[in-house]
């Protein structure tokens, strides 16, 4: 199992706990595009590319503000009347659906928790809403045997 490890210690870090808030932890609860042993398996073989849009024109300083604030609470008993809501329903639920949970389908991560790719302080926040995000992962079907990607997908899928 030391080629797993090495496999994915070039993104994942060696134990597969996140690496320079670039590469998702593999030992959380949250999985971006779904954490059963089918979706594991397909984005091992076929990889997967994932974009946020950047909303910095269409919000405008103000509205990243607000909608970075909104994003930070979004569930709790303040969100009901924090001025980011409204931006966040028109622009936002649509991938993230309207209470953060997001959707495995499209790529789009839950949001609504305190599980986070780049970041959750408000400044990254911030500059997520304002840039936008682009992750790749390589498809590994050409890199390893079947045998090999069930074993990963096994150990991952836990």
């Amino acid at each position: 199992m030391h080629w797993i490890r090495l496999l994915n210690a070039e993104c994942h870090g060696i134990y597969g706990r996140w690496q320079a808030a670039l590469f998702p932890n593999l030992h959380d609860v949250d999985w971006q595009w779904g954490s059963n042993p089918e979706q594991i398996e397909q984005s091992i073989r076929g990889g997967r590319r994932a974009q946020m849009i950047a909303w910095g024109a269409t919000l405008g300083d103000d509205g990243v503000d607000q909608g970075a604030e909104y994003v930070q609470i979004i569930g709790g008993p303040s969100a009901e009347s924090h001025p980011g809501k409204a931006a966040y329903e028109q622009n936002c639920t649509a991938c993230h659906g309207l209470d953060g949970a997001g959707n495995a389908l499209l790529g789009a991560p839950r949001i609504n928790d305190d599980i986070w790719l780049y970041g959750g302080d408000l400044d990254t926040l911030k500059t997520t809403l304002r840039q936008g995000r682009f992750g790749i992962m390589p498809p590994f079907d050409a890199r390893l045997d079947d045998f090999q990607i069930k074993l990963l997908v096994a150990l991952l899928a836990r």
